[in-house]
């Protein structure tokens, strides 16, 4: 757990009186929703700011971003961290991509790539592959 974590947990549980499930769970409709809303209110913040180039404004929201990731991924009963790093070994097996004229990074098609294996996290860290419904 990294000093990062426990400061959420110091917010959540400690000002907001919040508790997370031990295990994967599916939350509630409801909580899903606004965890979405949340979501999107700071990428809306973060696309305000760089329009306007207030870099401050920025990292703010940036770091709202990831507290509210943060938070959802406890509200499913998740550590994030191995989540985070399976990502990213399969971000670097893209390695053989391209841009796009966009300018987003391309999976590569000769058989490089390898997705996230999200199941084999479920079942190592959590000792279930089962997906909540």
């Amino acid at each position: 757990m990294s000093r990062f974590d426990l400061n959420m947990d110091d917010f959540r549980e400690g000002i907001m009186k919040a508790t997370y499930p031990y295990h994967p769970t599916m939350p509630s409709m409801d909580l899903r929703m606004r965890q979405a809303s949340l979501l999107v209110e700071e990428i809306g913040e973060y696309m305000a700011a760089a329009r306007n180039g207030d870099f401050v404004e920025m990292i703010d929201a940036l770091a709202d971003i990831i507290v509210y990731a943060e938070q959802g991924f406890r509200e499913m009963g998740l550590d994030a961290q191995p989540f985070m790093e399976m990502v990213h070994q399969s971000n670097m097996s893209k390695a053989n991509g391209h841009r796009d004229a966009g300018g987003k990074w391309i999976k590569p098609t000769d058989g490089t790539y390898v997705p996230p294996d999200i199941p084999a996290i479920l079942l190592s860290h959590y000792g279930t592959e089962e997906i909540p419904k």
